[in-house]
């Protein structure tokens, strides 16, 4: 573990290498409000983390490919991983970072700032100090900075569009209830600006405390090595653990086998070698739709996954009754050799609540959740997103409450459905195509409980009305684009 093999480490330093040029092409697309680009860049960033990843299968059980890369990881960063174990410095060694760009931060935006910070009670001097880094998303770029109270330091983001004229200050977010949807998992990664420099994740792990250290970095575009420091705080979990492997809480999936350690955040999914029926969907149309979503703007509705191949792990570190299940079920997608189970394909997602088990539980505040479910399908469908499968048990809650899909492989980009009126009584429907969707039909299958789905037809049947759905596909049908931004503009 003292160094890395040749082929990890040129992969790890061709992977820098691209942030920095994908970071140098969106505040270049930032400035000249080429959105579109900017947008595409998303592709690329994970096509470089993929292509940083691959590798052959591991030669032997006792193999284990991603320390190798971490031990990578580290020497680009500038660190050195004790015993194995990744560890992030503070801020990149091996360069200097460049300054903020003058033409994001002006003196037009730092004047705002100022008036923006004061509204809300802050003090913001006009040479107030920033953070060397951007990130950049949709037509928004964020910068972290600092208030100058006498009586508390307080961290700030702000929020920076572009028009016509220049940079345009939008908002100044304060609180970590207005800084977390920025950095949310359910929400497309950032672009950073400068790809080597690191200096910004204390500071961003102090105004987020809820949130690990690999979950930001995958928030804010270093997915390689968020990756390789959840797979090694997996790791050491394991280790200090006694807990098993076990099929995680929920309606078990027709698609895939979902499992979980009790106490880490995350789930596993496999892909069963033969959906159940009615399901007849395949694995590479699996992977597909998984990857659409990790492509498209998930707009703080969609879960982040990430798939990670020929994965290992202890026999032992799961329970007799999943690990039968999974050789039922999942054989084409595991190999045991010795002590070790390899994993063809596993998708990791952030572990949440399933819906229907949260209302089924609740004593109060059932109709707020319902609320938000109906914003979540709302959200999606004006993100061109149908999620195909609207049961309750597809979607999750976070600890924050908020409601978010996360079961993919029905999923369609609207511009590919056709959503249909159901005929009257004294009509009939002459041919039904693969793509029509009927959302009248849906208020008798969503809602077991009377009260329930009285509650939703009357505060938010427009959901199950065919003209909703019409209209937000006819945006995109003609090349029209929605942002739902994570925060309220403060430009009124």
């Amino acid at each position: 573990m003292d160094s890395p093999d040749p082929a990890t480490a040129r992969g790890l330093d061709r992977y820098i290498a691209v942030l920095a040029d994908l970071g140098e092409r969106a505040e270049r697309h930032f400035c000249r409000q080429e959105w579109a680009d900017l947008r595409n860049l998303q592709s690329l960033s994970l096509e470089a983390a993929d292509a940083a990843m691959a590798a052959p299968p591991p030669a032997s059980p006792s193999t284990d490919e991603w320390l190798r890369a971490h031990a990578a990881a580290c020497r680009i960063l500038g660190g050195e991983p004790p015993e194995g174990r990744l560890r992030i410095p503070a801020g990149a060694r091996q360069r200097q970072p460049s300054p903020l760009p003058s033409r994001i931060l002006t003196k037009g935006v730092r004047k705002a700032a100022c008036a923006f910070a004061a509204e809300k009670g802050l003090s913001l001097p006009a040479g107030f100090e920033v953070f060397p880094q951007v990130f950049f998303r949709n037509r928004r770029a964020y910068v972290i900075t600092r208030s100058a109270a006498a009586e508390k330091e307080r961290l700030l983001v702000l929020a920076v569009t572009q028009d016509e004229e220049g940079p345009v200050l939008d908002a100044v977010l304060t609180t970590e209830e207005e800084i977390t949807p920025v950095f949310e998992f359910s929400r497309a990664m950032l672009i950073p600006r400068h790809g080597n420099d690191l200096s910004f994740l204390p500071v961003l792990e102090k105004m987020l405390p809820g949130k690990p250290r690999w979950q930001l970095l995958l928030n804010t575009g270093y997915i390689l090595l968020g990756r390789a420091l959840l797979l090694e705080e997996l790791r050491q979990h394991m280790r200090n653990s006694r807990e098993s492997m076990e099929v995680a809480p929920g309606t078990p999936g027709m698609v895939m086998v979902v499992f979980h350690l009790p106490t880490f955040p995350v789930v596993f999914k496999i892909i069963k070698d033969t959906p159940d029926p009615p399901k007849s969907v395949g694995r590479r149309e699996v992977l597909r739709k998984y990857r659409l979503v990790a492509e498209h703007d998930r707009v703080g509705r969609l879960a982040d996954s990430h798939l990670f191949e020929n994965l290992p792990f202890p026999v032992e570190a799961f329970a007799p009754e999943l690990l039968g299940l999974l050789k039922e079920r999942c054989a084409a997608s595991l190999t045991i050799a010795g002590d070790m189970v390899f994993f063809r394909e596993v998708l990791v997602e952030r572990k949440m609540v399933p819906l229907d088990l949260v209302l089924e539980e609740a004593t109060s505040g059932e109709a707020a959740l319902l609320d938000e479910y109906a914003a979540a399908v709302e959200d999606l469908a004006w993100a061109n997103i149908f999620p195909g499968d609207l049961l309750l048990k597809n979607f999750g809650v976070t600890r924050l409450g908020r409601v978010v899909f996360y079961d993919y492989d029905e999923v369609e980009l609207l511009t590919s459905c056709f959503f249909r009126r159901l005929p009257d009584e004294d009509g009939e429907i002459t041919s039904i195509g693969p793509s029509d969707v009927f959302p009248e039909e849906w208020p008798r299958f969503l809602f077991r409980r009377e009260e329930t789905r009285k509650y939703f037809m009357d505060t938010h049947a427009e959901i199950f009305d065919p003209a909703f759905w019409n209209r937000c596909r006819s945006l995109y049908a003609r090349g029209g684009f929605i942002d739902l931004f994570p925060y309220k503009s403060q430009r009124g």
